[in-house]
């Protein structure tokens, strides 16, 4: 449903890989954390859920 409504959807900028001096300076993978709990989809999927923990 979700993939129809907004299709491809950008990488947020936190989690990109900053590769280029420039993809630095406009913050690319700044405070990027190996192991968190926030949320790394999209603005317009915050807070959607397409997981269920089993245990």
């Amino acid at each position: 449903e979700d993939v129809k409504k907004y299709g491809n959807l950008s990488i947020p900028l936190h989690l990109r890989n900053p590769e280029t001096k420039l993809m630095k300076e406009l913050n690319y993978g700044k405070g990027y954390e190996k192991y968190s709990k926030e949320s790394f989809l999209p603005a317009q999927l915050k807070g959607k859920k397409y997981l269920k923990k089993l245990c």
